[in-house]
């Protein structure tokens, strides 16, 4: 998808867009040296990579912890 069609899609301006692809943030395309192209699945997938714990989560993993030690999981 085109720049612009990422940015309604992030619903985000143009120019965070821009800053984000500047600094390497969000993974993007140039192909031809101009325009800027991002891949759909792959701006899914930078926007799920800082998922957050809900207070349920973060409970159970205290109790694991506490109950079994360091390197306990609840699944």
């Amino acid at each position: 998808m085109t720049l612009g069609e990422a940015c309604e899609y992030l619903s985000v301006s143009p120019s965070y867009l821009y800053k984000l692809t500047c600094t390497d943030q969000i993974p993007h395309y140039i192909p031809t040296g101009k325009k800027i192209y991002l891949k759909r699945s792959e701006i899914d997938g930078w926007i799920l990579r800082n998922r957050q714990s809900t207070n349920a989560e973060i409970g159970q993993a205290a109790t694991a912890y506490i109950t079994y030690g360091k390197g306990a999981r609840i699944e």
